[in-house]
């Protein structure tokens, strides 16, 4: 892939964060991760793209921090974030995701 679809996906990122941030202003908790989410994960596939001229089908944060160490010196502190990140992707796209109702049931849905 070509530095200009690693500039378009970077491009993309940032607009996955400026929702997130939106969305957690707001309390909508749930959509801001998944936002954030989006917006790590892009990111880091635009990395990927500039770095080593190629597009990997990953999903997820860690895993490809994991990658790119080649290329940058992830510490220890952004792969706990990143796994963090994670485990809060799959509920707010799969409401199906809890035994019993969403997490933050009793909070502002959204």
């Amino acid at each position: 892939m070509s530095a200009r679809r690693a500039r378009d996906r970077l491009l993309d990122a940032v607009e996955d964060l400026e929702v997130a941030k939106i969305l957690a202003r707001e309390g909508r908790f749930a959509r801001a991760y998944f936002h954030a989410h989006q917006g790590a994960e892009k990111a880091l596939k635009a990395l990927l793209i500039r770095e080593a001229g190629r597009y990997e089908p990953i999903y997820g944060v860690r895993e490809p921090l994991e990658m790119y160490r080649v290329f940058l010196e992830a510490p220890d502190g952004l792969l706990r974030a990143a796994s963090k990140l994670d485990s809060h992707y799959i509920p707010p796209r799969y409401p199906n995701a809890w035994p019993s109702g969403p997490s933050w049931a009793g909070s502002r849905r959204s």
